[in-house]
């Protein structure tokens, strides 16, 4: 058996269910308790391969939740997709109905925007582009929390440049899980419900380092006013300044700009659903102000190029944080709220595993955050007439900005 995600061989189809469940967070049903293949006059089924007698049969990659084998793990692959995992997916339609439905009302908390909640079942996608770091990850998660730290900084990065951003990221895994480790060693831990705490501890370390060797976000952390909510909500009328917005971390793009926006909801212990529900309407605020900025700074470059910028939201909820994007929806004017990317933090050296979702939402960001440079580069020659833009394509006349208010 071979994990069809990350080609690690397992001894059998049990060991590469819990691999799949615990590594990559897809859940297959087990093989019916019982039932085992059997001979058949054309295909005979061995234990090994490295009895002499067995040297010219053909090895194929069976499925861990059936008796299909295929004879190339891309096969294998497209199966498990279509067959077990979709149909696992249908046995939790219920549950995503019943978040669907939770999730409508905070549709109407926000004038003119949609809200998006993906489901759960993410396959981790983004960080296997990133294959010397997937690498890094799977061997560090199978090491001892004594040997963790040396082990890590014991990895040298000979054969990746140190200006790509697979090595950016390889590094920022290497602070991340060293203070990871160096969390796991206190001896006893206060129990407290603490936001801050728990936000300070635990959360702040991954961004701080994902943003000090990618080099895309500086933070601001506790108590950050949101300038572009001041600006772009001021009542021109009367020039009355809207209520100062803070946020618990704002981050700024490489030009200086606010770009992302962060809310700690919750300590790590218990969620306060009212708290939950403001913090999510003033993410979606935040953002959609931030967005508007971009807007009024690029009225003559073209309205499709304006809908691909995104502006990026992190909340943290009791143990798991989600990353949101906001942007233009792609058939109308409204704004877009939708999350991208979920994770649940470990704690404990325990939970360790779970680091390849938190992984899987930096390197999300990453691509995400590239694709922005380009972006704001298009706009950037759109804006000043280096590239043209028919009039009736340009931001200022599909929003009509200046003549209707309601954009």
């Amino acid at each position: 058996y071979c994990c069809s995600y990350c080609q690690r061989p397992l001894a059998d189809s049990t060991r590469l269910r819990n691999h799949l469940s615990k590594i990559h967070n897809i859940h297959v049903p087990s093989i019916f308790r019982g039932k085992r293949r059997f001979d058949t006059l054309s295909i005979t089924y061995v234990n090994k391969l490295d009895y002499g007698q067995n040297q010219d049969i053909n090895e194929e990659y069976g499925c861990p939740a059936c008796f299909s084998h295929f004879p190339e793990i891309n096969s294998l692959h497209s199966y498990i997709q279509e067959v077990h995992v979709k149909q696992n997916n249908e046995h939790v339609s219920d549950q995503s109905e019943e978040d669907g439905n939770t999730n409508a009302t905070l549709v109407s908390i926000a004038t003119d925007s949609d809200y998006q909640w993906k489901p759960k079942t993410e396959r981790i996608t983004y960080l296997q582009s990133f294959t010397n770091v997937q690498a890094f990850l799977l061997a560090a998660l199978e090491q001892s929390l004594g040997t963790l730290p040396r082990w890590i900084w014991t990895q040298t990065n000979e054969d990746i440049a140190n200006i790509s951003h697979e090595y950016q990221l390889l590094q920022a895994s290497k602070f991340i899980l060293t203070t990871f480790a160096d969390n796991c060693t206190q001896k006893k831990q206060q129990k407290t419900n603490s936001e801050r705490t728990y936000w300070i501890r635990h959360i702040v370390h991954i961004f701080q380092s994902f943003a000090n060797q990618t080099g895309y976000l500086q933070f601001n952390w506790c108590k950050s006013q949101t300038k572009q909510h001041a600006l772009v909500e001021i009542n021109l009328n009367n020039w009355t300044k809207p209520t100062a917005r803070f946020c618990d971390g704002l981050g700024f793009d490489w030009l200086g700009k606010e770009r992302l926006s962060m809310e700690g909801s919750s300590g790590q212990h218990e969620e306060k659903i009212d708290h939950t529900i403001s913090d999510t309407a003033k993410q979606i605020s935040n953002t959609i102000s931030i967005l508007k900025g971009f807007t009024m700074a690029n009225m003559d470059a073209s309205f499709e190029t304006l809908r691909q910028v995104k502006i990026f939201g992190v909340q943290a909820t009791e143990r798991t944080i989600a990353l949101t994007e906001t942007s233009y929806d792609e058939e109308s004017t409204k704004y877009l709220y939708k999350v991208v990317r979920t994770a649940r933090i470990p704690i404990e050296y325990e939970e360790r595993y779970n680091w390849l979702r938190v992984f899987e939402l930096l390197a999300y960001l990453l691509v995400e955050l590239k694709e922005q440079v380009r972006i704001h580069e298009t706009l950037s020659k759109e804006q000043t007439s280096i590239s043209i833009v028919h009039p009736e394509e340009t931001v200022r006349i599909k929003l009509s900005i200046g003549l209707d208010d309601s954009a």
